[in-house]
């Protein structure tokens, strides 16, 4: 059985960034105080489509209640503290087509990086539900895209189900991992962030040969590393945001469970996918797809 989706024209990446201390200029900061190679991308989309910086006193920023978010999904502490006690958001968009979110996405977060760096404040990307990380010495946005870094959240949901937040961003419905078996939040997280790394690395592949496709196919069924999932549509589709349900058909009689205090077999290697690869800041593409 095979499953078919549409994929969105264009996407957006959002960034918040909760501060008290607003800059003297958004311009000063963005490009000039970010890292290479996304400050020359950062300089050349500034103003269009692909990066628009905008401030606005926290009361009156439509992401207003984003700390409620964080709750949500589970992050408590100081951040989320932050987030809800700041007095001005700067909301770094990124609208671009899924298969351009690799390149465009990551500047973005670079400048909502920079942005917090400067004014001391905390980044909270909303597609996933959570904090983007950074402080003033780490190397800050990778220059290179890899699907494992930070662009899917997770939260618990009802009956140990774990659901995924961020694959809209390429264009992919979200993914909702039934529990394990062995009912172990752990093993049910892992077996999420396997699919979601597997289907998202096939879906770029995809779009990079099909940048202009309107839909995609898919196959209701998944093996990786010995272990097998099926797909299948959740209740009510279609719906404007259609979401997979994935369930675990049990892992190899090999593998140990995660809560097992016994070595468990690793995640796969990241796959890389390389960002700028020909044209250090790529044009969307101009031509139609062959029908």
């Amino acid at each position: 059985m095979q499953l078919t989706f549409a994929v969105p024209r264009q996407t957006t990446s959002i960034f918040v960034v909760a501060i008290d201390r607003v800059p003297s200029g958004l311009g000063s900061v963005v490009p000039w105080r970010m890292c290479r190679p996304h400050r020359r991308c950062a300089a050349e989309w500034l103003g269009s489509d692909r990066l628009r910086l905008s401030r606005r006193r926290a009361k009156d920023s439509p992401w207003r209640q984003v700390h409620a978010m964080l709750g949500a999904a589970g992050e408590e502490g100081p951040e989320r503290d932050r987030v809800r006690r700041a007095a001005h958001h700067i909301v770094v968009t990124a609208t671009a087509a899924p298969a351009d979110q690799v390149d465009v996405a990551p500047t973005a977060r670079a400048a909502a990086r920079a942005l917090a760096t400067e004014c001391d404040g905390v980044v909270v990307d909303p597609l996933t539900g959570a904090v983007v990380f950074h402080c003033t010495d780490c190397a800050g946005e990778r220059p290179d895209f890899t699907v494992t870094d930070d662009w899917i959240g997770w939260r618990p949901g009802p009956q140990g189900t774990v659901a995924g937040r961020g694959l809209r961003r390429f264009g992919m419905p979200e993914i909702v991992m039934a529990a394990a078996a062995c009912g172990h939040t752990l093993c049910t997280v892992t077996g999420a962030r396997l699919v979601a790394d597997r289907l998202l690395t096939a879906h770029l592949a995809f779009l990079r040969d099909h940048p202009l496709a309107p839909t995609r196919t898919i196959d209701d069924s998944l093996r990786i590393d010995g272990m097998e999932f099926t797909l299948r549509w959740q209740p009510g589709h279609p719906t404007p945001a259609p979401t997979l349900t994935v369930h675990p058909l049990g892992p190899p009689a090999d593998t140990a469970c995660a809560k097992v205090p016994t070595p468990t077999r690793p995640l796969p290697t990241p796959a890389r996918i390389s960002h700028l690869p020909a044209a250090l800041c790529p044009t969307p593409q101009t031509t139609q797809e062959a029908a």
